[in-house]
């Protein structure tokens, strides 16, 4: 076991983590083929399992047994969480990172795993696909090419498919000055991935019909938070009713506001399967005839539009209010410039973790 962690450690490992399960999650060809089919991101343990096998110093045969020890305790999570949406969504993340140090740890004491059916063996993870998976992708370009640059960054507390909608509409009453009564009507055109096969649903169908009655009503009469999130109207209507969209969109007083529920009303939505990833098309009508129409490819937080330094600072501070436990002023500042200079940090337990423990 190491003694300390520097930051460099600490960088090292998480893009060490966030390299694997990427490009796992490429082979599994999560986008384009397990989410629409109903199947989400059971491949992020392998990546947290080497990330945390890095800090803890395992060497190549642990680390083999630790991913052969997870791999037996993982699978392609199903879409069920989001059917209906539940809080499970929120805290699976969790369940892997817990799951992850105990695997290596395990590893560490000697436990050995299936080291040689981990990923493309036959009984390997991507054995559980039920199309063609692209093994290749797990080390094509690999030292070369680095898919964790590709990472989009969330600027909104919502689903990352409504993003660009919220930076359109925000955007729309920024550049000509207009508040939300005065809206008539939004109109959203976007590419949607959907989950659990919803994209085939047969409106001749009464289970399917009634599944997809059960989709709408879901989306414009969202009653918890997790619903709320997932909702494109809810997160547009809110956005311009409030002029932005934060974590106190979601209490509920804000959820159950009247502006907002009449808002969704009029908010309506189109695919366009010839939009890029993560992009929209937003067309506001006001009450006096004009209209204003505009397309986000790249919203806020996308690689090609990133997040300044400075702009990310303030969403953390802009966070720090609705942390568990008081934090004060020095400490926040104090945070911010170990994690400006993370890879100058000797000791990151002492210079990150701490600060953030209650006494």
């Amino acid at each position: 076991m190491k003694d300390r962690v520097t930051g460099k450690d600490f960088i090292t490992a998480f893009v060490l983590g966030q390299e694997v399960l990427l490009r796992i999650g490429m082979a599994y060809k999560f986008l384009s083929r397990a989410f629409p089919m109903g199947r989400l991101n059971g491949d992020y343990v392998f990546g947290c399992v080497a990330a945390v096998g890095r800090l803890l110093g395992l060497s190549l045969e642990e680390l083999q047994n630790a991913e052969g020890i997870i791999s037996e305790m993982t699978q392609p999570h199903s879409a069920a969480m989001l059917q209906p949406i539940t809080l499970i969504v929120r805290i699976h993340h969790g369940f892997v990172c817990q799951d992850s140090i105990n695997a290596c740890l395990l590893a560490k004491r000697g436990i050995t795993g299936p080291r040689e059916a981990v990923l493309s063996a036959p009984m390997g993870y991507l054995g559980f696909a039920k199309w063609e998976t692209d093994p290749d992708a797990l080390i094509k370009g690999l030292g070369e090419r680095w898919e964790t640059v590709t990472v989009m960054r969330k600027h909104y507390p919502c689903v990352v498919t409504s993003q660009a909608a919220v930076d359109g509409i925000l955007g729309h009453m920024k550049q000509h000055n207009f508040k939300a009564e005065d809206i008539a009507s939004i109109d959203i055109t976007r590419r949607v991935h959907k989950a659990g096969g919803i994209a085939n649903i047969d409106v001749t169908d009464t289970t399917s019909r009634a599944r997809s009655a059960a989709i709408r009503e879901a989306k414009y009469n969202p009653q918890t938070v997790p619903e709320c999130q997932f909702s494109l109207p809810y997160a547009v209507a809110a956005a311009a009713c409030n002029g932005d969209l934060f974590v106190d969109s979601y209490t509920p007083h804000a959820m159950a506001r009247k502006d907002i529920r009449d808002l969704m009303t009029r908010v309506s939505e189109r695919e366009d399967p010839n939009l890029p990833r993560r992009a929209a098309t937003v067309t506001t009508v006001l009450k006096n005839g004009k209209k204003y129409s505009s397309e986000c490819i790249y919203p806020k937080g996308h690689p090609k539009n990133p997040f300044t330094e400075e702009e990310l600072v303030a969403k953390l501070k802009k966070c720090v209010p609705y942390s568990a436990y008081e934090l004060n002023d020095a400490v926040v500042d104090s945070l911010v410039n170990s994690l400006l200079g993370l890879e100058k940090v000797d000791d990151v337990v002492s210079a990150v973790l701490k600060p953030l423990t209650p006494n």
